[in-house]
């Protein structure tokens, strides 16, 4: 009798324990999905195992309210479920791009990206929800304090002791035990979440830290025609599906033919994510020191006190490291529709009737940015009827995100491609009409990712950064009487089209096109000056990481 109550308890136990492992899989799925996908098969079996000791260590503490403690590990696994969502479509786990592109998106993003999975969210949540009650009703109300002790140490001896084991790198004891820890879901997410908040910290105080703030900028000369200079930030534009950039589709009719427009060969994003490119783009910051922006005004700021009436025009829901340069602006305009408004949107082509009302109202020299839209998913409302010359996109429906899809994807974003052709000539165009002495410049925040290899990266992120994402188009438009008036800048143009450019030489070149000086400027990153020095390319993944151009494939 006694022979068979101990086989029963330790039956029990054994149950109990499997119950135990069984949530923290549920927790750690993601983290499983993902070490399958980059076929590191050992973290795939040991992630798990030093999550469920992890898990064990406190029973001491909590062996009288078990239950109460499994429903705190059935929340985590309900977010761990959660958390599969980007390693499956996007193959990359909560890290800081991730939380930044979370933590800065607006409600019509999220709707875009999820609206054809709610359905499938809901059910899997529901059934999810009923299946960790079950496995929580199975487990004991408490266990007795000397096995949980037993199991507390036992897993803490196994924590200690697999640091020396798994690691031969020289670094210290207590680094190693914080790495291996940390390497966990959701340890890792939430060290990631404390460094993005601590980061915020920065655009927080952004307004007192710029106060006094002074370029010293100066025009150097005075013209007697006003100047309008136009900066156009592209969104998700990569170089090789333009067609004036060698592309087999003619995604690129208006511009083939536009008479003194530049085409840049090799050039780099500043940045894997829009959040960590523009800010980048438009102040003298670097991917190397990206926090330096919140350390200075922007271009806006130089143009300002170089004389021009300064505008910032975006139908995109600027907001965190952009908005606090945004705002720098004479005047500032937002397009913005509400998030379900699929047939109503405020295109990139708003952007350039609100332009067109600004050149011909408004008699002085000029600085405008124009924040696009361009190619963000969902590539289909991104361009009217008539510009869906490649078909089937699959217009109407929602798309999954998996490579069977490819011929539509690349489809809907070749027609996004063709629209911001015809956006930028026009652009163009007006500013021929209103301005005798203009300049234009194009450039893309990133680039995308579209299925295009056996890794089947889709959109873009700073953990599946590409060549894709990271290689983006630069144009730039000069009117006749600028070229006429600016000779040595335009030879030094066309003397750097193949040279190696990155997004954060924008700033200085951008400066040098609209003939400002300013307090420490620096020509060598500028490519309308002959003593430009070639960019390392380097591109920012996180507020403290970047990673050459050179490195990627």
């Amino acid at each position: 009798m006694e022979s068979g109550k101990l086989e029963s308890y330790r039956l029990t136990d054994l149950f109990s324990l499997l119950i135990f492992f069984g949530l923290v899989i549920i927790i750690d799925i993601s983290d499983i999905i993902y070490f399958f996908q980059t076929a590191q098969y050992q973290l795939m079996l040991w992630t798990p195992l030093k999550l469920l000791f992890l898990f064990l260590a406190p029973l001491p503490i909590v062996k009288n309210k078990i239950r109460i403690y499994s429903v705190i590990l059935a929340i985590l696994a309900i977010i761990g479920i959660y958390a599969c969502f980007p390693v499956i479509y996007f193959k990359t786990r909560i890290g800081e791009s991730i939380i930044t592109l979370i933590w800065h998106t607006n409600f019509q993003e999220a709707w875009e990206l999820t609206r054809g999975y709610i359905v499938r969210i809901a059910i899997i949540t529901l059934f999810s929800i009923l299946f960790l009650i079950l496995l929580i009703r199975k487990l004991p109300k408490r266990i007795p304090k000397t096995k949980s002790y037993i199991i507390s140490l036992s897993s803490i001896a196994f924590l200690a002791f697999y640091p020396v084991v798994s690691s031969s790198n020289n670094q210290t004891y207590p680094y190693r035990l914080s790495q291996s820890i940390g390497e966990c879901f959701p340890f890792y997410t939430i060290s990631n979440l404390y460094k993005f908040l601590g980061y915020q910290k920065y655009i927080k105080n952004y307004d007192t830290e710029v106060k006094g703030f002074k370029f010293n900028a100066v025009k150097k000369d005075t013209l007697k025609q006003r100047e309008v200079v136009i900066l156009i930030i592209g969104e998700s534009s990569r170089y090789d599906h333009w067609g004036l950039n060698g592309y087999g589709r003619n995604t690129s009719p208006k511009l083939d033919v536009q008479p003194n427009l530049l085409t840049f060969t090799n050039v780099s994003a500043a940045g894997a994510i829009t959040e960590m490119s523009v800010p980048i783009i438009i102040t003298r910051a670097t991917p190397d020191d990206y926090l330096e922006h919140t350390q200075q005004k922007s271009i806006i700021s130089l143009f300002r006190e170089a004389g021009f009436d300064t505008y910032w025009i975006t139908n995109q829901d600027d907001n965190g490291n952009i908005y606090i340069h945004e705002k720098e602006a004479g005047k500032v305009i937002r397009l913005l529709a509400p998030y379900n408004a699929t047939t109503n949107q405020y295109r990139d082509m708003k952007l350039v009737d609100t332009l067109k009302e600004i050149l011909s109202e408004n008699r002085n020299n000029l600085f405008i940015v124009l924040h696009t839209m361009g190619s963000h998913w969902d590539y289909r409302i991104r361009y009217t009827s008539q510009f869906e010359l490649f078909r089937p996109t699959g217009k109407g429906k929602f798309l999954s995100f998996w490579p069977i899809n490819k011929v539509k994807f690349i489809n809907s974003y070749d027609n996004t491609i063709l629209y911001t052709d015809c956006v930028i000539d026009s652009v163009i165009q007006l500013c021929n009409k209103y301005s005798k002495i203009s300049s234009v410049v194009y450039l893309s925040d990133h680039g995308e990712n579209l299925f295009d290899d056996s890794r089947n990266y889709i959109f873009h992120a700073a953990a599946n950064i590409s060549k894709y994402t990271a290689h983006i188009p630069l144009f730039i438009y000069t009117s006749p009487l600028f070229d006429s008036l600016y000779p040595q800048k335009i030879k030094a143009l066309d003397s750097h089209k193949t040279s190696k450019i990155s997004g954060s030489d924008i700033f200085d070149t951008m400066a040098d096109l609209g003939n400002i000086s300013y307090s420490k400027q620096d020509l060598t990153r500028s490519i309308a000056s002959p003593r430009f020095i070639e960019s390392q390319q380097k591109i920012c993944l996180t507020p403290s990481k970047s990673i050459k151009y050179s490195a990627l494939h």
